[in-house]
């Protein structure tokens, strides 16, 4: 039985990563095979979409992009590089996520946040936070 690959382009605690292993987990259970979670953060995503453009395409790896999977090739065209890989590599079979994250500096400006109705912008809300000696 082989291992299909779910390819993220940031670290695990980003979004994707946060997407993906829940997801992963499903895909194990409906697949009834291994479904491993593969981080590949770099270059503004350019190091995953790489990777996973240049894997064999039976369907075994699957890649969970960025919106970089669009610049990053325009980005490479400007400086006079090589493109890493192009969108027409990939075939789209899904959107995950359709609202971006907030950040914000500390609790008391998230709780204003979420008392203000966080509920109506969307599901995935990334609360990168700071901790201070009290």
């Amino acid at each position: 039985m082989r291992i299909a690959a779910l390819v993220i382009l940031t670290l695990a605690t980003l979004v994707s990563g946060v997407t993906a292993r829940p997801l992963a987990a499903t895909f194990e259970r409906l697949l009834k095979q291994p479904v491993v979670v593969v981080n590949k953060a770099g270059a503004a995503g350019a190091v995953g979409a790489q990777f996973a453009s240049v894997a064999k395409p039976d369907g075994y790896t699957l890649l969970i992009a960025l919106v970089s999977i669009s610049s990053t090739p325009e980005v490479d065209k400007l400086f006079g590089r090589p493109a890493t890989c192009t969108r027409d590599q990939f075939v789209e079979i899904a959107r995950l996520n359709a609202d971006p994250p907030v950040a914000y500096q500390d609790a008391e400006e998230f709780k204003a946040f979420w008392d203000a109705d966080a509920r109506r912008i969307g599901s995935v809300v990334q609360f990168i936070g700071k901790t201070e000696a009290k």
